[in-house]
């Protein structure tokens, strides 16, 4: 048992009074010096847990999702098991509870008060399984390894369940409640089985039904069961339904067959552990799979017959209620008449007989006192009521002040650092004060804008102060900018929305989890349509078959990106990557270090620790080529996400070249050998700037084609926008797990476009923190008016900060506007 102690309460005022009143009453005895006394009042704790009295010392409080509300609510995590608190109460809930220790422990005593006691009661861990199992994100009807399901889990659970002894346990039940594959080599599969679950949740009814708290026994089981009829036929014979026994009422007579009152405290159980701990959503499929379990006819047509014989009694018990009703006024009357009548002769008392023989003659009467105020007097008031009025208001009345916050600038980019600033001076002069830290900063109420690098942003103090720190960047959001989880995301948008822009511009996906090249084969069996192109490319020449591109999943700057179209070609590309791989620690230190230092000038390698998630897709060919410059290009359009959400498009969107004429895929191939001779030349298909001195123009200042009209640039717009809301809507509401849009929280996303030569464009992925210096210096107007588009739909709204709305060429135009109900 533990016991949160406060201290003792200071004796009162009257308390004082009443001491001193004793202290002159009696006689001063001779001083003697004071001898300390016991404090014989003891301790007062103010919550009182009870706990296992094995509970390791390891043990520790969480704040895990409740199964059924999804709210934080705090556990008892231990190696024995997990624990919800709940509090103990009885029918006669005592004010007052002394707690002493055993003989064996000796110790000082407690007073509780109020005597609320809190009980640490163990949680089947099928309970934080459930909504894991059953989420809108969780595979429907397949089987899927147990991490899958877990992905899904709410932040504020998703570390809990990686720690291994809950793993185990979840593990466990989830053998219990599902269909299991165990294929060799091979991590388990687990498909949801609504009879087992039914089965398990069911169980656990049935060994509570055998000892219900008599409360529930009482009010749930035998009132529902009370048959009215028997009260009848037990006065008839001379007997009472019910007797006090030691100040407690009898329970109440059940005429039912045994099997009947069993089903019933079954069904009392299995409704309390449903509406205790089953989510709202997935109970009605629990009780169809219960009742393929139970059979409930007997106790509903018991029910039934209860419920037409009480609605007979009714009637009958409210007709001969109204007749006594009738007659109870003249029974009263006839028998407590001559008591009323002797009641009424009251003695009059001696105080009021002394008082009746004053003499007041001469005297006022008491209303005399109490004059109405003189009219003359009221109307002066009234009148000069609105001058005083008037002039109170012209004195006291102050303009309010206009809105103010601080901002901390520190984007440590020398391009964007001063884009930033000057974007901040088009609110109101002294509407901000910039700040060199969060030290200087006063805190709340004042508000705050931070814009610093991700890793430098001070996500706790955001999530603590919601309403007065704004941060530059959403803590979760690799639903978006990791490729796989991208891919991922739109997959399952698109196959409960069919009609979604994303069905028809994103390239159909296929993600590989590869550690090693010699394990590419087992790597490739769920990839059905990767299998499926290599097997319809056997026999083909290259220019005849499907080309696909290779991207590893948490690479950036086109690193890693790769085109292949054949088994034998992915293979000897991650042959090439392990071959280079260093032997030794040091040595792959030194490899990160030189693959950064080619990044920047313009290599195409990856860093080691990127080999494990990847990402194929058909290869778009061809691309759309404009006849003055035959080079392939992509879209890079800047988007803004500010709260919880509104999506924005920056209407400038540039048009980024590849540095060689385009040349397809199969060129350099020799198809006279089984594998790549030379691999194609990446230069003609890569568009990033970091690979060579491509062209970056605008979209719309790109010249009309022949084949798509004057106005192509337009439509292609459209299509931007109508994908990238698409997709934020389907990270936020598909994915929230790996989404979570913050309302005090904006972003500035480089999202990428290809448009291929029908003028169709395809989404290609997400970029975080963009790297704006790679449009170049003459770009810099362009990034400029999209800073002021951040702080003016960003910025300035969460500040209170009033500005001038700014639209046209150079402005933002929303693509999205939901309320995801974060606050």
């Amino acid at each position: 048992m533990v016991s949160l102690r406060s201290k003792a309460k200071p004796t009162t005022a009257k308390d004082k009074k009443l001491a001193s009143k004793s202290s002159k009453a009696a006689p001063k005895p001779e001083t003697k010096p004071a001898e300390p006394k016991p404090n014989p009042k003891p301790s007062r704790p103010t919550h009182t847990l009870i706990l296992p009295s094995t509970l390791p010392p390891t043990s520790r409080i969480l704040n895990l999702p409740d199964p059924l509300t999804a709210t934080p609510t705090r556990y008892l995590s231990s190696p024995t098991g997990l624990y919800e608190f709940t509090q103990a109460r009885t029918p006669s809930q005592p004010s007052t509870l002394l707690l002493t220790p055993a003989a064996a422990t000796p110790g000082p005593s407690a007073l509780l008060t109020p005597a609320n006691i809190t009980l640490a009661t163990p949680l089947d861990f099928l309970f934080l399984l459930i909504p894991l199992l059953t989420a809108a994100e969780a595979p429907a009807g397949k089987f899927a390894p147990l991490d899958q399901f877990l992905d899904h889990a709410p932040a504020s659970l998703a570390a809990y369940v990686r720690d291994p002894y809950a793993l185990d346990k979840l593990a466990a039940r989830a053998e219990a409640v599902c269909d299991v594959q165990d294929v060799p080599g091979l991590e388990k599969l687990f498909r949801l089985n609504e009879v087992k679950v039914a089965a398990e949740v069911l169980g656990k009814a049935r060994r509570a039904a055998r000892g219900l708290p008599a409360s529930m026994e009482e009010g749930l089981v035998r009132g529902p069961l009370f048959d009215p009829c028997s009260n009848l036929r037990g006065e008839a014979e001379g007997k009472e339904n019910e007797a006090v026994e030691g100040g407690e009422v009898k329970p109440s007579k059940i005429v039912a067959p045994e099997e009947v009152v069993d089903l019933m405290r079954v069904r009392v159980a299995l409704d309390f552990i449903t509406r205790s701990y089953i989510p709202p959503a997935y109970r009605t499929k629990l009780d169809a799979a219960v009742k393929t379990l139970v059979d409930w006819t007997p106790l509903d047509t018991h029910l039934a017959e209860l419920a037409a014989k009480k609605a007979v009694f009714n009637q009958g018990a409210g007709f001969t209620e109204s007749l006594l009703q009738r007659k109870r006024p003249l029974d009263e009357d006839a028998e407590e008449g001559p008591a009323k009548k002797k009641k009424e002769v009251k003695t009059e008392s001696r105080a009021i007989a002394q008082l009746k023989k004053v003499n007041t003659k001469g005297m006022k009467p008491m209303s005399s006192f109490f004059k109405p105020k003189d009219k003359k007097v009221e109307e002066k008031a009234h009148r000069s009521a609105p001058i005083i009025f008037s002039l109170s208001v012209s004195t006291m009345s102050t303009s309010p002040s206009p809105p103010h916050f601080y901002a901390l600038i520190d984007y440590e980019d020398p391009y964007v650092q001063p884009l930033i600033l000057r974007a901040l001076r088009t609110l109101p002069t002294g509407s901000y004060t910039l700040t060199p830290s969060l030290t200087s900063y006063p805190g709340p109420p004042s508000k705050l804008l931070t814009i610093l690098p991700y890793e430098s942003l001070p996500f706790s103090q955001a999530l603590s102060q919601p309403t007065t720190h704004l941060i530059n960047a959403y803590i979760i959001r690799k639903a978006l900018i990791r490729k796989h989880y991208l891919a991922s995301t739109i997959t399952s948008w698109v196959a409960k929305h069919p009609s979604s822009p994303l069905a028809t511009g994103v390239p159909r996906a296929e993600e590989i989890e590869l550690d090693y090249a010699e394990f590419l084969d087992d790597a490739l069996v769920e990839a059905w349509d990767l299998r499926a192109a290599f097997e319809k490319n056997e026999g083909k020449e290259a220019h005849e078959r499907e080309w696909w591109i290779l991207k590893p999943g948490m690479s950036d700057r086109g690193q890693g990106i790769r085109l292949f179209s054949t088994e034998a070609e992915l293979a000897a590309i991650f042959e090439g990557w392990e071959a280079d791989a260093p032997a030794s620690d040091e040595e792959e230190e030194e490899e990160e270090d030189e693959d950064v230092e080619g990044a920047e000038g313009g290599g195409d390698g990856i860093v080691t620790s990127h080999l494990r998630h990847f990402l194929t897709q058909p290869y778009i060919h061809p691309p759309l080529l404009l006849p003055d410059h035959p080079h392939k290009f992509h879209l890079r359009a800047y988007v803004l996400a500010v709260g919880a959400l509104k999506v924005y498009v920056h209407r400038r969107v540039l048009a980024l070249f590849a540095a060689k004429p385009y040349t397809p895929p199969w060129e350099g191939i020799d198809d006279t050998s089984s594998g790549p001779s030379s691999g194609p030349d990446l230069a003609a298909h890569l568009t990033n700037t970091c690979f060579g001195s491509g062209l970056v123009s605008e979209l719309s200042t790109l010249p009309a084609h022949p084949a798509l009209g004057p106005d192509w640039q337009e439509k292609v717009f459209e299509q931007v926008c109508a994908l990238t809301g698409d997709v934020f809507e389907a990270a936020a509401r598909g994915a929230s797990v790996h989404f979570q849009a913050l309302p005090n929280a904006f972003e500035v996303f480089g999202v990428d476009f290809m448009v291929d030569g029908k003028g169709q464009v395809w989404l290609l992925e997400v970029n975080a923190f963009p790297d704006f210096k790679q449009s170049g210096e003459e770009m810099t107007g362009l990034i400029q008016q999209v800073w002021e588009g951040v702080v003016r739909e960003g910025v300035a709204p969460f500040m209170g900060v009033e500005v001038e709305e700014k639209g046209g060429e150079g402005g933002m135009v929303r693509v999205l506007d939901i309320d995801l109900g974060r606050r």
